[in-house]
């Protein structure tokens, strides 16, 4: 509690007739006490009343900061779930499968700090459609052994790449490459797969969630499987 000096308008001497005024103030707002330091002299012993005390501002301390953490982590899950209806709702305005590929990677780096991000599709495009897109590539028996583990558990994974994966997915930015996720694109991967790069070895580790990768995985699904011919 902060003792306000002589000078100023609102003195101790005021504070002290108030408190002698209302001397029932502590029993109609109890959760004072966890604010206050009130002294009890107990010779070289701590009194129960004052430890007590003590253990009710560290819990109200920690309370408290508790309190902060929920409300941090409650925007910043809201703001994910705002940038994640945004991208959305503008890949299903895409009308071709160039045009989703372009959206997915501006979101990703503008809105999701994403540095690199990789397409890779195994399915071919509808007949009509653009086939010339460095995002069409052959599922052929080199790429099934390089990422068939990631296919067959058919969610996203996290961690670092070995160097021929770094190679297929990044091509000349293998270098940079210092942690990646891993999202196969349909059941099993069918479509192909979108995959994340950072320079920073500790943004995508095997521990963490990946319930916002399978979101964004799920989103690119959808909206790029009517543009593809997938058996």
């Amino acid at each position: 509690m902060k003792i306000i000096n002589d000078e100023s308008a609102f003195g101790e001497e005021k504070v002290l007739e108030f408190l002698r005024d209302n001397p029932d103030l502590l029993t109609r707002y109890p959760e004072l006490v966890v604010e206050l330091r009130v002294p009890h002299p107990c010779g070289g012993a701590v009194s129960l009343v004052e430890h007590q005390v003590s253990v009710l501002r560290d819990r109200n301390r920690r309370l408290k900061r508790q309190l902060r953490e929920l409300i941090e982590n409650a925007r910043d899950n809201q703001a994910l779930v705002q940038r994640l209806l945004r991208l959305s709702l503008n890949l299903f305005e895409c009308r071709d499968v160039g045009e989703i590929v372009d959206r997915i990677y501006c979101a990703l780096t503008d809105d999701f700090e994403i540095e690199l991000a990789t397409v890779r599709l195994f399915s071919p495009p509808q007949l009509g459609a653009d086939r010339g897109l460095a995002e069409f590539v052959d599922f052929d028996d080199r790429t099934r052994n390089l990422f068939e583990h990631v296919l067959q558990k058919g969610k996203p994974v996290c961690g670092r790449l070995h160097p021929a994966q770094l190679d297929f997915l990044f091509g000349t930015h293998r270098a940079e490459i210092g942690s990646s996720a891993l999202l196969p694109l349909g059941e099993a991967g069918r479509i192909g797969m979108l995959a994340m790069g950072s320079r920073d070895p500790g943004r995508f580790h095997p521990a963490q969630g990946t319930e916002f990768l399978s979101h964004v995985a799920e989103l690119l699904t959808r909206a790029i499987k009517p543009y593809l011919q997938v058996a």
